[in-house]
């Protein structure tokens, strides 16, 4: 799964309808006339907004929550300190913060559980480009870290921005080289935590 070139061996796995068929256990649905595998569609929703969305923006403000000095036992400072970062950002892109409260908590449930950031949909997608505008003016790429996490958030981000002003031909080959960048990103920032939590 780590591996994300073009090469990865498990590149090669994917089922056909004749795996599907000889297993042991064959799904209800395709006893359905007319269905077959490749009726399945991945929903975006649930794979960006709720799945590595949320995911990324649980790292990146776990990581800035950190270095603003948060602290489990002294969490309150470094939270509203990020809210007020959000809300002053999202103001100079011209639109409303999609989030007015902020806690530690939904940024990680605990100390044991990976940053996940509990937020809907909808609010996810909004607060991305505020969380790229927060990286590039109030936090400062001054290490190789801070610099990978804002080109991680940025190409996410541009895959939205891709969706949002959709072309008929260049957008689909466009939003797969953001989002392949966006994994190979991820991968780099994930390795750059030394953590299997971030």
């Amino acid at each position: 799964m780590a591996d994300v070139s073009p090469l990865a061996p498990w590149r090669g796995t994917d089922c056909s309808m004749d795996d599907i068929s000889n297993n042991v256990f064959v799904s209800t649905l395709f006893s359905i006339p007319g269905f077959v595998l490749s009726s399945i569609k991945p929903d975006f929703m649930h794979i960006c907004d709720l799945g590595i969305l949320q995911y990324i923006q649980g790292c990146v403000l776990f990581d800035l929550w950190r270095e603003l000095g948060g602290t489990w036992k002294n969490h309150q400072g470094a939270t509203t300190k990020l809210l007020n970062m959000l809300k002053l950002q999202a103001a100079a892109l011209g639109v409303e913060a999609p989030i007015h409260n902020l806690t530690i908590f939904m940024i990680r449930g605990s100390g044991k559980a990976k940053p996940k950031l509990k937020i809907k949909a909808a609010e996810g997608r909004h607060l991305l480009p505020i969380l790229r505008q927060v990286l590039l003016h109030c936090m400062p790429c001054t290490t190789e870290h801070q610099l990978l996490r804002y080109r991680c958030v940025d190409a996410l981000n541009s895959v939205y921005l891709e969706l949002q002003q959709w072309r008929a031909v260049a957008s689909t080959r466009r939003i797969g080289q953001f989002a392949r960048r966006h994994v190979v990103l991820l991968k780099e920032l994930h390795d750059s935590y030394g953590d299997d939590l971030m």
